[in-house]
């Protein structure tokens, strides 16, 4: 980035998985959605070689000699330590949603945070590129994750995923959705580790419920291509099941999606993302609710990353 770097401003959408967790990170296709609220970044020059970050998470200062990847700011710090900016910057995050609910935030500031330097750059948007550096950035922060989020806030839309080989099919389809809060959040490598101890031992028998998703993730990118509903909800119904038998439920997962099955509007639910908490999502009337649990209306954005003036 030359001396001269401009200010830029672009902003993502979060992202709510459909289907298709955990078995995306062993090569199976996957089904993410960019959704209707969405991060912002905006940066500009520093006349020092300082980083100030500004965000509801508080503020952070650092230096681009002595770049460290700490959290809360670790995507952040991290697609600045990939990009390597030449001067200092001011960086604002403005959050349309709280980052405890699993709405794809790293997804999404990754994302804008990729998107508004390469813009500072005089650069204009190139989707393919901001995927391909922010799923190193993914990759270096975290070690493990599929990008099928990124894919979605890239792109927008509901996007069918699958990281090796990559394939990236975005489908621009409304869906009547609604997301429901459990009331707590089991970090997803944490599920995944409790998930590898699981299954240690019994890969083969793990691999078929993954081969079970990957069909279903198939059947489900049919329905919403043909605007079938009832097959969707059939996908969904057996994608719980399988969830259930990964061992992503926990019991106050479980109660949440009991309630919603028992509720006359939904048509079917399901976890989103890696369980033992976080979200579910519900397959109906956008106003769907549950009086026990916090409910978010969720709309599908048609687009992705964006470049403001």
């Amino acid at each position: 980035m030359s001396p001269s770097l401009r200010s830029a401003t672009a902003s993502a959408p979060g992202t709510l998985m459909l289907t298709g967790e955990h078995a995306v990170l062993h090569g199976h296709a996957a089904l993410c959605a960019a959704i209707d609220q969405r991060i912002t970044v905006r940066l500009s020059s520093r006349p020092d070689r300082m980083i100030q970050l500004h965000s509801a998470l508080g503020q952070h200062q650092t230096s681009l000699d002595d770049l460290t990847v700490t959290r809360p700011f670790h995507f952040i710090l991290g697609a600045l330590s990939h990009l390597r900016p030449r001067t200092g910057l001011d960086l604002h995050i403005d959050a349309a949603f709280s980052a405890d609910i699993g709405f794809g935030s790293s997804a999404a500031v990754t994302v804008a945070t990729v998107a508004a330097l390469h813009a500072a750059r005089g650069e204009p948007l190139d989707r393919a590129r901001i995927f391909s550096d922010a799923r190193a950035v993914l990759h270096a922060v975290q070690g493990r994750g599929s990008g099928a989020d990124l894919a979605a806030a890239t792109y927008g839309g509901i996007v069918r995923y699958r990281a090796e080989p990559l394939e990236i099919e975005p489908l621009i389809q409304p869906l009547p959705l609604s997301a429901h809060y459990v009331g707590h959040k089991t970090p997803t490598a944490e599920v995944i580790r409790l998930l590898d101890e699981r299954w240690t031992g019994r890969e083969s028998e793990r691999d078929a419920l993954f081969q079970t998703l990957n069909t279903l993730t198939l059947e489900a990118t049919a329905a919403i291509r043909n605007g079938d509903l009832p097959a969707l909800a059939e996908c969904f119904t057996h994608h719980r099941a399988c969830q259930k038998a990964l061992g992503c439920e926990d019991p106050a997962t479980a109660e949440l999606l009991d309630a919603l099955d028992r509720h006359p509007d939904t048509l079917a639910c399901k976890i989103s993302g890696s369980g033992l908490g976080d979200c579910v999502i519900a397959l109906g009337p956008p106003g769907l609710k549950i009086q026990t649990h916090t409910a978010y209306p969720v709309h599908i954005a048609p687009e992705g990353v964006t470049v403001h003036d």
